[in-house]
């Protein structure tokens, strides 16, 4: 049996969303370190492309 999906009404979205059959057991933590940890190298090793040391040598050393 096919089911219309399309077109729900907001009010609807809710209750389908926290209803038994709809939720769904899964494993994303190491999806989630994952990601953590290259965001971490990201900012760690590009923390200076993002204009930290230009902001430092004409601003605050400017006593």
């Amino acid at each position: 049996m096919h089911r219309n999906t399309g077109n729900v009404s907001p009010e609807r979205v809710p209750p389908r969303m926290l209803a038994p059959g709809a939720r769904v057991t899964a494993d994303v933590y190491a999806y989630m370190f994952l990601c953590d940890f290259t965001n971490f190298l990201v900012v760690l090793f590009g923390f200076a492309a993002f204009g930290v040391s230009y902001y430092y040598d004409n601003e605050c050393m400017n006593v």
